[in-house]
């Protein structure tokens, strides 16, 4: 008898040798491409920012922090789930123990809970 039976399709046979690990590396091409458009955007935006703080004006526009930050937010989400996806796909996505990252950064959390925004 074969080792592959006649009506097995190629989908339920073995991988070809190196089938996994020629994915593997295509993933992790495209997380570092995913992770450094985002990190280019987030470090643009910051760039910006900072300068636009050494205007006199600054102050007087709070929609352009806003902004700012809600641009940076919508970045680091979109490139948190699209490699979230891509290391699923290949079964190595991370999975957080802690149930909130923020546990990790009370400093930060407290002032804001504080004040009543969660």
């Amino acid at each position: 008898m074969s080792a592959i039976n006649s009506k097995q399709t190629p989908s339920t046979s073995r991988p070809e040798p190196g089938a996994d690990v020629q994915t593997f590396k295509q993933t992790i091409t495209q997380i570092d491409q995913t992770s450094q458009e985002a990190f280019d955007l987030i470090e643009l935006i910051s760039d910006l920012l900072i300068c636009a703080s050494e205007s006199t004006k600054f102050h007087t526009n709070p929609r352009l922090l806003r902004n700012a930050l809600q641009a940076i937010h919508s970045i680091a989400g979109d490139a948190q789930n699209t490699i979230n996806c891509l290391a699923e796909d290949v079964g190595c996505n991370y999975s957080e123990s802690s149930p909130l990252v923020f546990d990790r950064f009370p400093q930060v959390v407290e002032p804001l809970t504080s004040r009543g925004v969660e």
